[in-house]
């Protein structure tokens, strides 16, 4: 599990981003030692949504991104 402070994304988010992508892992963002936010690649996300058949619905807003037009 992949896992930074807001500060270690700060300082480096490039490498934290390289790490999801290459891993096809989320990253988890810390509170403390609490998870507060996922960082997702684009294609894991759009993996997510069709697991979900969310990215069909029209008012999804995944469906109103400029790229999926």
């Amino acid at each position: 599990m992949l896992s930074a402070s807001s500060r270690e994304i700060q300082r480096n988010y490039r490498s934290l981003f390289e790490q999801v992508k290459r891993k096809k892992e989320p990253l988890f963002i810390l509170k403390g030692s609490e998870p507060e936010m996922v960082v997702l690649s684009l294609s894991m996300y759009e993996d997510l949504l069709k697991q979900g058949g969310a990215a069909e619905s029209s008012d999804h807003p995944w469906s109103r991104l400029p790229w999926r037009t």
